[in-house]
């Protein structure tokens, strides 16, 4: 239990706003709340995301805030709002602007849709207020609401819709690295070895405009980052919605493309593409699982949506999830209880007692957030998922679909034996 102290090993509503701000290159968010405001922006600009553009050196930031602290919070503030609203419609590359706020500044009763109503009027520019006024949600919330706004929003002028065309929404694009380029290429090839064309991803990294070539879709596949978006472009677009999970591990891949497969009248074509990426994904782990993986203990803390492939593509391998948390509020583990026992949203002390008894691990997988708790004590790190601040990825590398397995046990397989490495070496007489 918590002494009442520790901090909650989770994240704020707003920087999952800001997450969803920084995969649409053309977006800007005016913030009312104070200084600080700016300095959650870097938490994504330079150190999660080094292709971010939220900050710019010149000054003119996608995140704006108004300044607003807690001793200014309960006088008018209106005209500065409106100031600023000004100074980004005037920015040439701005293809969308939204407004929210701190918690505190969203509870004092200001009318932000009142007051971008004009502006959305007199220019082609879309402008959404996005809610900040609870004290309940998290950083996958804020994610979610953003685009749950832009699918009520977007420009859907009805084009004739593509036969074979699938509109993917609620893929998390954390950041604009190779990672997640690679994901987005992954899910790609995985529809086109259905014989399915994406032609929209939410989000994928481009301009807010791009947002609209999901009016060409036949099907939206909708992923677990932003359900009711799915659910609502579907309704909009009136074609059929297929919910998926994450295709996170060989196991999740499979069934993603069973689920796709079956929604869309292809059942064949989605055995004959799973047996030939089985045939590729399997024989390099003939001499590794036995020799790298078997009995490893393995350590969790992160994205909740990513935990339950985690469990599974461990025990493929071989290895044992003796510790599991993840950086949420209860309830969005996934349904086959593979990680039933993950304690969800914990404090320090109560998750550092709970790793405590099983330490020290072989690999620690865990995003920043409990690489800073842990340090290296309970084992080596592998820093995986929101946010990362030295791991990166430069060239693609996807961790989603067949190959992201393959390419995310390549890096589980080489920080064992980088730590195989440190132990021999500890051990050998100078």
């Amino acid at each position: 239990m918590s002494d009442g102290r520790s901090l909650r090993l989770n994240l704020p509503y707003l920087l999952g706003v800001y997450a969803a701000v920084n995969a649409v290159r053309d977006a800007y968010l005016l913030v009312d709340g104070p200084q600080c405001v700016s300095f959650k922006a870097e938490h994504l600009s330079g150190k999660h995301d080094w292709r971010s553009s939220l900050l710019d050196p010149s000054g003119f930031h996608r995140i704006v805030m108004t300044g607003t602290t807690w001793d200014t919070v309960t006088f008018s503030r209106e005209k500065r709002i409106e100031s600023l609203l000004e100074r980004v419609l005037a920015r040439p590359d701005a293809g969308l602007v939204m407004v929210s706020s701190l918690t505190m500044c969203g509870l004092s009763g200001i009318q932000y849709d009142r007051l971008i109503k004009p502006f959305g009027k007199k220019s082609k520019i879309s402008f959404l207020e996005i809610r900040c006024d609870t004290l309940d949600h998290d950083w996958l919330d804020g994610y979610a609401s953003v685009w749950g706004e832009l699918a009520k929003s977007v420009d859907l002028a009805r084009a004739k819709p593509r036969k074979n065309a699938v509109a993917v929404v609620g893929h998390l694009m954390d950041r604009n690295e190779g990672d997640q380029d690679g994901n987005l290429a992954e899910l790609a090839r995985m529809l086109g070895g259905l014989g399915l064309d994406l032609v929209s991803a939410w989000p994928s990294g481009g301009p807010y405009g791009a947002l609209s070539e999901a009016r060409r879709a036949s099907f939206v596949v909708g992923l677990p980052y932003a359900r009711e978006a799915a659910a609502t472009l579907a309704k909009r677009l009136k074609v059929p919605l297929i919910e998926t999970e994450l295709p996170f591990g060989l196991g999740a891949s499979e069934r993603w493309v069973r689920a796709v497969a079956a929604a869309t009248g292809r059942k064949a074509a989605g055995e004959r593409f799973i047996d030939a990426e089985l045939r590729r994904a399997v024989p390099p782990l003939e001499w590794a699982a036995p020799q790298v993986f078997l009995n490893k203990k393995l350590l969790y803390l992160g994205d909740p949506y990513l935990l339950e492939g985690f469990a599974e593509l461990s025990a493929l391998l071989g290895a044992r999830l003796e510790s599991a948390a993840v950086c949420s509020r209860a309830g969005r583990l996934g349904p086959r209880g593979l990680a039933h026992a993950a304690l969800q949203e914990p404090e320090e002390t109560a998750w550092l007692t709970a790793t405590g008894a099983g330490a020290p691990y072989d690999l620690c997988v865990t995003n920043n957030v409990g690489w800073q708790v842990l340090g290296l004590e309970a084992g080596p790190v592998m820093e995986f998922g929101f946010p990362s601040y030295f791991h990166h990825s430069l060239a693609s590398r996807p961790f989603l679909g067949f190959r992201g397995f393959l390419e995310f046990a390549d890096r589980m397989a080489e920080n064992l034996m980088l730590a195989r490495m440190r132990t021999v070496s500890e051990r050998t007489p100078a």
